[in-house]
């Protein structure tokens, strides 16, 4: 039996984020699923670059989609919306510009901005299309 609060934090602070990591990995990949069988052509899965990571770019009908996915056990769906910050925003059209500089065959697609939220405990599965978007740059 456990006497040591210290030691059981401990393990806690290592197995936590263990578990989390995995539910994030599991919930990527059902999206990734989800994705492919709505008809969406995957371009990338989990595109890092130095301001930030994609978890999913795919395409269809000529409109390139940046998802972030969110995947919780048991949560209210709005509460993974907001979890979607502006900061991470704003990593995200970072990110989706770098990697339209890097695969320029796909400037001429229209941007898409989408939030996919997994709750594992029942499967409900909220696919948020345009949760954001891109501001216009270089205007005067």
């Amino acid at each position: 039996m456990w006497q040591d609060t210290n030691a059981i934090m401990a393990v806690a602070h290592i197995v936590l984020p263990m578990r989390k990591r995995l539910l994030g990995q599991a919930g990527e990949w059902l999206a990734v699923f989800i994705v492919f069988l709505s008809g969406y052509r995957l371009l990338a899965v989990n595109f890092r670059a130095r301001a930030g990571e994609i978890d999913i770019i795919c395409r269809r009908c000529g409109v390139i989609v940046f998802m972030e996915v969110k995947t919780r056990w048991q949560s209210d769906l709005s509460s993974c919306y907001s979890a979607v910050g502006m900061k991470k925003r704003q990593r995200i059209l970072t990110t989706s510009q770098y990697f339209l500089s890097k695969y320029p065959q796909y400037l001429e697609c229209t941007q898409r901005f989408d939030i996919l939220i997994i709750r594992i405990m029942d499967l409900r599965i909220h696919w948020v299309k345009n949760a954001f978007s891109s501001p216009i740059i270089g205007l005067d």
